[in-house]
C-alpha cells in the first residue's frame, strides 16, 4: 500500500551527503515528505543511461516535479480504491518475486566467482560443442546395376532442371518406390550425419551406424553440393544415387577465445540450479498437491475469423516498429 511505501529506508549506498543534509526537505504532498537523501537515492537507482539525462540542475528539477506528479496520482489512485485491486495486487507479487529471486538466486550466483579451473573443465566436458570436423547430412537411393543407377540419374536431373526444391519431391517419391534398400527407403533414404572421420568419444551405437555407410559414399558425398546429383558411386552393397541434404562447416573454437561465453553459460547452469533447490524445498515445507487432468475441462479459446477482405501483409507492415 501507500502507506507501506512511505516506511521503506531510500538511503542511499555510498552517498555524498550528510545525515543534516539527507533530511533536508525538497517537497510535501499531503502527509508525504521527499527529504534530500529520498531524492538521492532514488536517483542513484535509476541506470547510467537514465541519470545522465538529469545531470544539471533543471533537468534534477524536473526529475523532482515528475516524481511529485506520481506521488500525486498514487494518492488518488488509493484513495479509488486501486491498492486492493487484484490486477494491480498480483503485479505487485511478481516484482516482489523478481525481487526474492534476484536477492536469493542472481545475487549469489555471480560471473567473478567462477574460477579459470571450472572454465577449463566445462570445456573439456562439453568439446563436441567446440570442436567438430565438416558434417554433412545424406541420403542415398540403392539400386543393384549401373544400368539403372545411370537411368534413374537422368530422369532425376532432367526432371528437377536445377531446382533443388523439384528435386527434393522427386526424390521423396523415387525412394520409396525404387530404393533396394527396405531399411532407409521408408525415411527418404536417410543416412544421416556424417563427418570424414567419427567422432573420439561416438558411442558403439553410433560407430555402428557409421559402419552401415560404405565409405566411398562418404567420400563422394563430401564433393557435392547440397541438393546436387553426381555420378553414381559403386559399392559392395550396389550403386548409390546421393543426395547432401546440408552441411556443416568444422567448428574450431579455442577455450581462451570463448571463455567469458562458457563462464555465462556456468553462470546460468548453476542459477538454474540454485533455482530449483529453492523450488524443491518449498514444496517439501508446503506439501504442494494438484490436479492437472482437471485442466482437460477447460475449452480453448475460441478463434476469431479475420474478415476476407483483411490484408494481413499490408496489416503488419503498418505496424512495424
Amino acid at each position: 500500500t501507500v502507506e507501506q511505501v512511505r516506511k521503506i529506508d531510500f538511503g542511499a549506498k555510498g552517498s555524498l551527503l550528510s545525515e543534516e543534509q539527507k533530511g533536508i526537505f525538497l517537497a510535501e504532498i499531503g502527509a508525504r515528505k521527499i527529504t534530500l537523501g529520498e531524492f538521492e537515492a532514488r536517483l542513484s537507482r535509476e541506470s547510467r543511461v537514465i541519470q545522465a539525462q538529469y545531470t544539471t540542475i533543471e533537468k534534477r528539477k524536473q526529475y523532482l516535479a515528475n516524481w511529485i506528479h506520481f506521488e500525486m496520482l498514487a494518492e488518488e489512485a488509493s484513495r479509488q480504491g486501486f491498492d486492493k485491486d487484484p490486477q494491480v495486487i498480483e503485479a505487485a507479487r511478481s516484482q516482489m518475486v523478481r525481487r526474492f529471486l534476484k536477492e536469493a538466486v542472481v545475487k549469489q550466483v555471480k560471473a567473478s566467482d567462477i574460477d579459470d579451473e571450472q572454465v577449463a573443465e566445462y570445456y573439456d566436458n562439453n568439446i563436441d560443442l567446440y570442436k567438430k570436423p565438416e558434417q554433412i547430412e545424406i541420403a542415398h537411393l540403392l539400386v543393384a546395376t549401373k544400368a539403372k543407377a545411370e537411368k534413374l540419374l537422368a530422369e532425376l536431373k532432367a526432371s528437377s532442371d536445377g531446382s533443388s526444391a523439384q528435386l527434393n519431391a522427386l526424390w521423396r517419391d523415387y525412394v520409396p518406390r525404387l530404393s533396394e534398400d527396405k531399411r532407409t527407403s521408408n525415411e527418404m533414404g536417410a543416412l544421416g550425419l556424417v563427418s570424414r572421420k567419427p567422432a573420439k568419444n561416438a558411442s558403439a551405437a553410433e560407430l555402428a551406424r557409421l559402419r552401415q555407410i560404405p565409405p566411398e559414399v562418404i567420400e563422394a558425398a563430401f564433393r557435392l553440393k547440397v541438393y546436387s546429383l553426381g555420378p553414381a558411386v559403386k559399392s559392395d552393397q550396389g550403386y548409390h544415387i546421393i543426395l547432401v541434404t546440408s552441411k556443416s562447416p568444422a567448428v574450431d573454437k579455442k577455450l581462451e577465445d570463448i571463455k567469458q561465453s562458457i563462464v555465462k553459460r556456468i553462470v546460468k547452469r548453476s542459477r538454474d540450479l540454485k533455482r530449483k533447490e529453492i523450488l524443491d524445498r518449498l514444496k517439501r515445507s508446503a506439501k504442494v498437491d494438484f490436479n492437472e487432468d482437471a485442466i482437460r475441462l477447460l475449452p480453448p479459446p475460441k478463434r476469431e475469423k479475420l474478415p476476407r477482405n483483411v490484408n494481413l501483409k499490408a496489416n503488419n507492415k503498418g505496424h512495424a516498429h
